[in-house]
């Protein structure tokens, strides 16, 4: 995560500064020395460690993770889609989660391609309302209650089989 939000500071945060009223938070620890000029930025706000980061993401217009390697976040991702919040990710962030670029989140793989998206959706509110229903329409799919007794159901049914010999 360290390196995603110094990929973020370094890379992706001067294209985006540009846009006008846009703000940044980080939620997590706090920054390494590294990267003290970038929370010491006057749109910039790191409020730290947090037990509930919902306030956060009721509040944003999108959820940015640009991890380039590893895991981590991707619970970050399912809350953020499901509560609504739009999100553009790297591709290393939502492998193997089965989103579809475009239509449940916005994929980026450069620093221009996370500034087109974001940008996208902070200036057309439809298509930002778009990803937001299809975001939470597949979390609620794919993690909801049904989707969890599907998987209860299926799961005895499969040890109420009769074993083959």
């Amino acid at each position: 995560n360290r390196d995603a939000l110094s990929y973020f500071a370094h890379d992706i945060h001067p294209l985006l500064a540009s846009i006008e009223g846009i703000r940044f938070t980080v939620v997590g620890g706090a920054l390494p020395a590294s990267l003290e000029f970038f929370g010491a930025l006057r749109h910039v706000d790191v409020p730290g460690h947090t037990a509930d980061v919902t306030p956060y993401l009721d509040r944003c217009a999108c959820l940015v993770v640009p991890l380039r390697y590893g895991g981590g976040l991707r619970i970050r991702i399912l809350e953020a889609l499901a509560r609504g919040v739009p999100v553009v990710a790297s591709p290393v962030a939502i492998d193997g989660m089965g989103l579809e670029a475009g239509r449940h989140l916005l994929v980026a793989g450069t620093p221009g391609e996370y500034r087109s998206h974001i940008e996208r959706i902070v200036s057309d509110p439809s298509f930002a309302f778009s990803l937001s229903r299809e975001g939470r329409a597949f979390v609620h799919a794919r993690y909801g209650p049904q989707a969890r007794g599907e998987g209860i159901r299926n799961a005895v049914a499969a040890l109420l089989q009769p074993a083959s010999t």
